[in-house]
């Protein structure tokens, strides 16, 4: 199940990447009557140019009637707007992402699934901070982590931008044991971070796609063979790998 996730999560990052490059790269051809024409050059001679539009469209000009080739600027995400221009609405985003977590702690567990929402408020174009809550799902018991989580973004406001992720919380137990043989299974703190590459406005939504680890620590009494009852640590450590929409 693991391997089949992983593999998933990579086909899908790199759909999303050829995706948003695709986008990003149009070409422009500038006619002198004003006209525009946006696709990709085919063919470039001394005397014509021809360029395929999106809806596969073969045009070719004469070199007299073109002013200029360039880059289809509209692609690349200007400012989330203009701070004069901005409404409340851009202020405040909604992050939900899916994802897999990786790998093994000191108790022999495997996570598998884990489910997030951030909720939370767009400083700027290199910042947002918000609060998270969100599901763990472990083989036999799940946990519910509630969590700060801050997003510096390398290239704000572009069609592409590389970002780094912390977040700090505390993660509560459903109440089921995640090990056999224990008793008062329950949570503690979590936090962890990483990098990522978010991709602005794919179909009036942005895509997120993370990399990063994650800690949980949980707590648990057990019985020794005398009948007493020791608090036993159980640190989860995972790698993360998530996909995600911001709204």
């Amino acid at each position: 199940m693991i391997n089949k996730a992983v593999t998933l999560c990579i086909f899908l990052l790199f759909s999303f990447i050829s995706l948003s490059f695709a986008q990003n790269n149009l070409d422009v051809v500038y006619l002198k009557n004003g006209g525009i024409r946006k696709g990709k050059v085919t063919k470039q001679t001394p005397k014509t140019v021809a360029i395929q539009t999106q809806g596969d469209n073969l045009f070719i000009f004469d070199r007299t009637e073109v002013s200029k080739i360039g880059i289809d600027q509209q692609n690349k995400k200007t400012s989330h707007k203009n701070k004069q221009d901005a409404s409340e609405d851009d202020l405040f985003i909604n992050i939900t992402e899916v994802g897999i977590l990786l790998g093994k702690s000191n108790n022999g567990e495997e996570a598998h699934l884990s489910f997030s929402s951030v909720f939370g408020f767009q400083a700027n174009d290199y910042l947002s901070i918000g609060l998270g809550m969100g599901m763990d799902v472990l083989n036999d018991s799940k946990i519910f982590p509630i969590f700060l989580d801050t997003r510096a973004y390398l290239r704000g406001g572009q069609l592409i931008s590389p970002y780094v992720y912390a977040n700090l919380g505390y993660g509560f137990t459903s109440g089921d044991n995640i090990v056999e043989y224990v008793d008062m299974q329950k949570g503690g703190i979590t936090y962890g971070g990483g990098l990522g590459l978010k991709i602005n406005r794919v179909e009036k939504a942005d895509l997120f796609l993370g990399l990063g680890y994650k800690s949980q620590g949980t707590y648990a009494n057990y019985e020794d063979n005398n009948g007493g009852l020791h608090e036993r640590s159980l640190n989860l450590q995972r790698i993360t790998i998530k996909l995600g929409i911001g709204l």
